[in-house]
């Protein structure tokens, strides 16, 4: 960290390795300055400033001391004992470094993948029993049997809970919120790097839009195979390129990640998985939006276009047991004029939920916004194949509820934008009783109709049932 920050400022740093805090005794320098030790953090701070510093940290019971200074010339000095240890010139220790030159090479297994039909089965017979399965999916289902383990409401700043697109935390003393969401498909990804690394990031964004929020900036976690190998660092290498790429177009800075290689088991690597954690600030409170409707008779609406795309999807690994073809196609200045169309209207207050549609398309986006006491009426008007509509898994979607005296000034809204914007029905009071509380109608022909509580109890309860046995 002190070689980066000298480097990048294009200055230097001395630093006494003395006054560095250490948990063992007679640690050498070599020691001090490559050890990997967690929860540590190098800060310069204003000369004469120092002292705020102390008292901030030690309100927080956090250890901080002055270690050293900035100085003009570009090398690190470190001093020891009394005694002068290292001095390196920043030049040569950032950026003259030995580079690994590894083959990148596309492997002829994944041209064959990508060239295979993405759709090869008949519309099924029974779509609602084919939504039931999907749902009770690993992937899919609720993930509420892990987080309700864990005490997610440390400090009680936490406003949004687990389940809703990002979670969302006060910032105590302010009218101003955190959005946090953690993102990532590496079907994606294992069917083309770059297009799944540009979702990655994308999604994350996304997300953290849904939930009113600016988005500030990402952190990444990069799991991949044996980087030795071609076909694997050519994975790698394309993903990259891929979050760059989206990182440039969507202005997220990276603060830092992690990596990690070699993931593999007799001699088979686990699928390309880099996964983008993204934090961002809601301005007021009163900008929190979740996912889930919030009243009946709420119009629902699409933002987005969905489209003939089934490769990588969570349908196509049920109905196939493998994926193939491609992932859905991302258009970065598309998914821009979305998300900057949509935070504008929540801060206006034209938008009561927002919901991010990919992993499992419209249909499970529709279930997991509902609530126990609100289900939803949807008319679906396409020239799409009814499962292909439901199913989809499409970039730059999602689905809104809307009160009914603002639908036209959102539509206007997106219009003037240019984001497709369609109504597709409306959300309705759920049933305690047996009723069919949510319907979703295509092209006048009932899809699926079945009654709320019981596709709850289905997607919710599905990973504690499989724990259980």
């Amino acid at each position: 960290s002190s070689t980066e920050m000298s480097d990048k400022g294009g200055v230097g740093m001395e630093l006494n390795l003395n006054l560095v805090p250490q948990r063992a005794e007679n640690m050498s320098a070599y020691e001090i300055m490559l050890s990997e030790s967690q929860e540590r953090m190098l800060f310069v701070a204003n000369p004469g400033r120092e002292e705020e510093v102390f008292e901030i940290c030690k309100k927080w019971d956090v250890p901080a001391v002055a270690v050293g200074y900035v100085i003009e010339e570009p090398v690190l000095r470190l001093k020891h004992h009394g005694e002068s240890v290292a001095e390196l010139p920043l030049n040569i220790v950032c950026g003259a470094t030995p580079i690994y030159q590894r083959e990148a090479k596309m492997p002829q297994v994944v041209i064959e993948r990508q060239k295979k039909s993405a759709l090869t089965w008949d519309v099924p017979e029974d779509i609602n029993n084919v939504f039931e399965q999907l749902i009770q999916t690993p992937e899919l289902a609720s993930k509420s049997w892990v987080y309700q383990q864990y005490d997610f409401m440390v400090r009680t700043s936490t406003s949004v809970r687990p389940g809703s697109d990002a979670a969302v935390v006060r910032v105590e003393g302010t009218d101003k919120a955190l959005a946090l969401s953690i993102d990532g498909n590496s079907r994606y990804v294992f069917l083309d790097p770059k297009t799944g690394g540009k979702t990655a990031v994308a999604e994350a964004s996304r997300n953290v839009i849904c939930s009113g929020g600016r988005p500030l900036a990402i952190t990444d976690g990069l799991n991949f195979g044996n980087p030795e190998k071609p076909g694997i660092f050519w994975q790698l290498e394309q993903a990259v390129s891929g979050m760059a790429e989206a990182c440039n177009f969507l202005k997220l800075p990276v603060t830092g990640g992690n990596v990690s290689l070699y993931n593999e088991t007799e001699g088979e690597a686990i699928y390309p998985t880099p996964v983008v954690g993204a934090v961002g600030l809601i301005e007021k409170n009163e900008h929190t939006t979740t996912q889930f409707f919030q009243n009946s008779d709420d119009v629902l609406l699409l933002l987005g276009e969905t489209k003939n795309e089934l490769g990588g999807s969570a349908y196509q690994q049920m109905q196939l047991g493998e994926i193939c073809g491609m992932p859905p196609e991302l258009n970065l200045e598309k998914e821009q004029t979305l998300q900057q169309a949509l935070l504008e209207n929540i801060r206006c207050g034209n938008v009561m939920s927002a919901h991010d549609l990919s992993h499992g398309g419209l249909a499970l986006a529709l279930l997991t916004a509902c609530t126990e006491k609100l289900g939803i009426s949807v008319d679906l008007k396409s020239d799409l194949r009814p499962d292909i509509a439901l199913f989809s898994e499409s970039q730059s979607r999602i689905l809104l509820s809307v009160s009914p005296e603002k639908v036209k000034q959102l539509e206007a809204s997106m219009r003037e934008k240019g984001v497709p914007c369609l109504r597709i029905g409306q959300v309705l009071p759920g049933s305690k009783s047996s009723a069919i509380d949510f319907e979703i109608v295509f092209n006048g022909a009932p899809l699926i109709q079945a009654e709320l509580r019981n596709l709850r109890d289905l997607w919710q309860n599905a990973i504690g049932r499989v724990m259980q046995r």
